[in-house]
């Protein structure tokens, strides 16, 4: 029984040894530039979620796909979750969310969302490539995220940014819309500074 429990132990610290040691996800707080006017991001903690509701309520017409502790579940998570919020002065005006460990080598975008009078100024496509610098450091080769089948807007935008349509998943949303899986590969992409 002893050797048993011996050798239980050598092939646990084998198997922790071997394991790479989980790094927490770090983002520094910047200014952007986009389209000629400055705002700020940062990374969201859990005393933005009301206001990541507010902006996610106003972008799907009083809906909230996802609620306060989803939300918090994914932020509080430093190990797999970068979660950042645009702000417009005090306002905040978009978010997006990213699972930067959802498989080996892939990132996930979970969420993005903009105001409706702050879209089509290029702060969608700002977030992405952060996220694209991000899933770069972080050793991933690609992202990947769903959208509504219906949703062309987006759709043109994530293939300006070169992902490409995989799938479709039926029934995927809570209304059983259909989803379209895009992915973007980052073998030919070289990250930019402004993007980061």
């Amino acid at each position: 029984m002893e050797h048993m429990l011996k050798k239980f132990k050598e092939s646990l610290e084998k198997i922790l040894v071997d394991q790479p040691e989980a790094k927490k996800i770090e983002f520094t707080n910047h200014e952007i530039q986009v389209s000629g006017q400055t705002y700020f991001l940062c990374k969201a903690l859990i005393p933005s979620i009301p206001e990541i509701l507010a902006v996610e309520r106003a972008v799907y017409e009083g809906q909230m796909p996802w609620d306060y502790d989803a939300f918090s579940k994914e932020i509080a998570d430093d190990f797999k979750s970068l979660y950042l919020i645009v702000r417009d002065q005090d306002q905040m005006i978009a978010f997006v969310g990213c699972n930067l460990r959802y498989a080996p080598k892939e990132a996930h975008v979970t969420n993005i969302a903009v105001l409706p009078a702050y879209q089509e100024h290029g702060i969608g496509k700002a977030l992405l490539q952060t996220l694209f610098a991000a899933a770069k450091k972080y050793d991933c080769n690609q992202i990947s995220l769903e959208v509504r089948q219906s949703n062309v807007k987006a759709q043109h935008l994530y293939e300006q940014l070169g992902f490409k349509c995989v799938a479709s998943k039926l029934n995927y949303y809570a209304d059983n819309e259909t989803a379209l899986q895009y992915i973007r590969d980052f073998q030919d992409i070289k990250v930019k500074k402004e993007w980061i």
